[in-house]
């Protein structure tokens, strides 16, 4: 949708901070995530399955990763791009990667990753 865009847009993706943080909200917003399962995802979630890009998804309170989405292709395209320019990462490492000094390379918390997304849909002129 055009709202989609103008979320993405704003987002200034050059820098490594700005391809993960374009990949982050593309999939909330594509996929209906929440924080917490963009903060649970691992790099090996994303997999394909038939014909289609999917990531499971590991809720409150599952253990087993059995629920996925489908990843609509643009999404998919700015992940790779984002952990490509990442680097060496191995599958059950975090799919998104904090860049904060103190915790670089660790697992984004939910907290940063709902920062992330309010910032973006600010940034477009929402204010919800």
């Amino acid at each position: 949708s055009s709202q989609v865009r103008d979320v993405l847009s704003g987002i200034e993706a050059s820098s490594l901070q700005g391809m993960r943080d374009k990949a982050i909200v593309s999939l909330m917003v594509a996929c209906g995530l929440r924080d917490i399962e963009v903060a649970r995802a691992n790099i090996e979630d994303l997999r394909t399955v038939g014909d289609n890009t999917v990531l499971f998804l590991q809720g409150k309170g599952r253990s087993e990763r059995s629920e996925f989405v489908i990843v609509p292709q643009a999404v998919e395209r700015a992940i790779r791009a984002y952990l490509k320019a990442r680097g060496e990462a191995q599958g059950a490492e975090a799919l998104f990667a904090s860049l904060s000094n103190n915790s670089k390379g660790q697992r984004m918390t939910t907290r940063s990753i709902s920062g992330i997304a309010k910032a973006a849909m600010r940034g477009a002129g929402f204010d919800s």
